[in-house]
């Protein structure tokens, strides 16, 4: 009984999530330029019409492999930007927007 509960409910999630089989998903998508730095594992959120990147850890044998860099993205004119950067290096962080303020939790810092 369990099982059956648990397929009719992710039937249900799958149908309430489906775009309208009208819907031309790839009119959507447009390429937009890449960050200025190679990063990954970062915190991003979207504030208004900018996307912010933050922290992240760079590529294997790269200076500087933990990043305290904060970038913004504005959608209208597709420029990247950098901002203030972190006071440390941060990675793995989620970033969280209330209020149009951006709070940025938890991570991870260089070891020591």
């Amino acid at each position: 009984m369990r099982i059956l509960f648990t397929e009719a409910m992710c039937v249900a999630l799958a149908c309430a999530i489906a775009p309208p089989s009208s819907a031309n998903l790839t009119s959507d998508w447009q390429w937009a330029p890449a960050p200025p730095a190679a990063i990954q594992e970062v915190g991003a959120v979207m504030l208004d019409d900018n996307i912010y990147v933050a922290g992240g850890l760079g590529l294997p044998g790269q200076v500087g492999l933990f990043s305290d860099k904060q970038f913004r993205f504005d959608i209208p004119t597709a420029a990247w930007s950098e901002v203030a950067p972190f006071p440390v290096p941060v990675h793995h962080l989620q970033a969280v927007t209330t209020g149009g303020k951006i709070y940025y939790l938890g991570g991870s810092r260089v070891p020591r």
